[in-house]
């Protein structure tokens, strides 16, 4: 998903992209963790997007039992965040079809409602720029 562009965003786009990027930030070193852990992870998942989903789904399981059994990993090198993800490409174009336009916007909306705000991200997303 595209955060909105430009420089003269309202308040609601600002804590959109605010919250997008946080989002993408921890789904990105969350890959980064599985790429370094699981070698499935290092290339394209040939298969169908249920498999793949199970996939991922028992990867975090086994790792989250690999943490709980023996401790966090101390060394650097066995975690180290980013290796899979810095390999991906252009994957599409820069254009943005008008679903995913009003699925952002629905979920904007919802990042301002009461059941998605969170008490920061007022102050966060517009940071610097009052």
């Amino acid at each position: 998903m595209r955060p909105f562009p430009g420089n003269r965003l309202s308040e609601a786009q600002k804590i959109f992209n605010y919250r997008l990027s946080t989002a993408r930030r921890l789904i990105e070193n969350t890959f980064g963790i599985l790429v370094q852990r699981f070698r499935i992870f290092r290339t394209e998942i040939l298969a169908q997007p249920e498999k793949v989903k199970a996939i991922i789904i028992a990867s975090v399981c086994l790792h989250n039992f690999i943490i709980s059994t023996r401790g966090a990993p101390t060394d650097i090198q066995e975690l180290s965040i980013g290796s899979g993800i810095s390999q991906l490409g252009r994957v599409g174009s820069n254009n943005s079809s008008r679903t995913n336009q009003d699925l952002r916007n629905r979920l904007m909306d919802y990042f301002l409602s009461v059941e998605g705000a969170v008490p920061w991200q007022r102050e966060k997303a517009l940071r610097g720029t009052l």
